[in-house]
């Protein structure tokens, strides 16, 4: 094995191992991490103290989910682009043809990916279940606010008089 071949190898490696580990490691599809993520970044979290409901924006919270699933299959995309690249050469001599195709074939690929995660994102009961109070607790996530209890404010009116 040449020089030249040796780089190569260790180039792929590079590129193949830095996809497989943002898949596997910087988005995570658990719904405790998207819960995390949701509440760290896009969501207002309310609890209602009186019932402990929980009240956010369901969309929003959805579109956390839809983004992890995009992800996870791009970088799968690029993961499988590295290995692919192994086998590959151009020896057709139409470039103009090839690009064509290329951008046919991406294009494709990106309305496919994206209309199935849209019915995973709207068909799972994963997904669609509604965040509970007991998710926020083992998340380590508290309410961005919440509502005084009748309880509370019972108590208060009793300090009061």
């Amino acid at each position: 094995m040449n020089t030249a071949t040796l780089i190569y190898v260790c180039s792929i490696s590079l590129q193949l191992a830095g996809a497989l580990l943002l898949m596997l490691n910087a988005v995570s599809a658990n719904r405790q991490k998207v819960i995390q993520r949701f509440a760290g970044s896009r969501g207002i979290i309310i609890r209602d103290r009186n019932t402990n409901k929980i009240s956010y924006n369901k969309e929003s919270f959805k579109n956390c989910f839809r983004d992890v699933y995009l992800y996870k299959w791009s970088f799968s995309y690029i993961a499988l682009v590295y290995l692919l690249s192994i086998f590959g050469v151009n020896d057709y001599g139409d470039h103009l043809l090839i690009l064509m195709l290329v951008i046919t074939c991406s294009i494709f690929l990106m309305f496919t990916t994206c209309f199935t995660v849209k019915q995973i994102v709207a068909h799972s009961k994963k997904i669609n279940k509604e965040i509970t109070d007991g998710e926020l607790h083992e998340a380590g996530i508290a309410p961005d606010m919440q509502s005084i209890s009748n309880a509370e404010i019972d108590e208060i009116l009793k300090g009061i008089e």
